[in-house]
């Protein structure tokens, strides 16, 4: 798959006839990729719906079109997705909203959608949207670094760093905080668009 910022290609299944939508992204035809995901989306596949309304958000193979991507991140996410609501926290975020992201953050969160559980967490960390509280914040770091998750394993390293947390969090996740390193810094001389995934 190519380096890129977003949600999943959508696949009808696993050999390359079947899956139109990654054949063309892949090959760099995001319009002809666009067209075959809308198709997908309007037969209801929830994966593609999010692809669509994230490349309308972007721009990328259609022109950008942020109000038809709240539509397709709103009726995926009513449908149950959680991604969804993690891209309409992001777009919310966007705007300044910080109420509306939090909600949709918290949401996708509850759902166990891990990207949603470290915004969460910044959320908290910062008070953006919600009074700060990094007790709270350091929880959803915590659920994120049990799934390995490199960047709730970064901002818990720097809020223990700082102190927060207690002796015996500091002690048990200085490993972990390495290890977070070490990915970052193999992740910035890999790829060039590894700035995009820290915040």
């Amino acid at each position: 798959m190519s380096n890129r910022i977003g949600p999943r290609v959508p696949s009808n299944g696993d050999r390359a006839a079947d899956d139109p939508v990654r054949e063309a992204y892949e090959a760099g035809e995001h319009e002809r990729a666009y067209e075959a995901a809308l198709v997908m989306a309007n037969h209801g596949q929830l994966d593609a719906q999010v692809f669509v309304a994230w490349m309308l958000w972007q721009g990328v193979g259609t022109p950008k079109d942020l109000e038809a991507a709240i539509r397709w991140l709103t009726v995926a996410h009513s449908k149950g997705d959680p991604s969804a609501g993690f891209y309409l926290g992001k777009i919310r975020q966007s705007q300044g909203d910080a109420g509306a992201a939090f909600k949709n953050y918290e949401t996708s969160a509850s759902a166990n959608f891990l990207p949603a559980i470290y915004r969460l967490g910044l959320c908290f960390e910062r008070g953006y949207g919600v009074a700060a509280d990094l007790n709270r914040a350091l929880e959803l770091y915590e659920r994120g670094v049990a799934r390995n998750h490199v960047f709730s394993m970064k901002r818990m390293g720097v809020l223990l760093v700082r102190g927060h947390g207690g002796l015996l969090r500091r002690i048990c996740i200085a490993p972990l905080f390495i290890k977070a390193a070490l990915i970052i810094v193999t992740l910035g001389a890999k790829d060039p668009y590894s700035e995009q995934l820290i915040e």
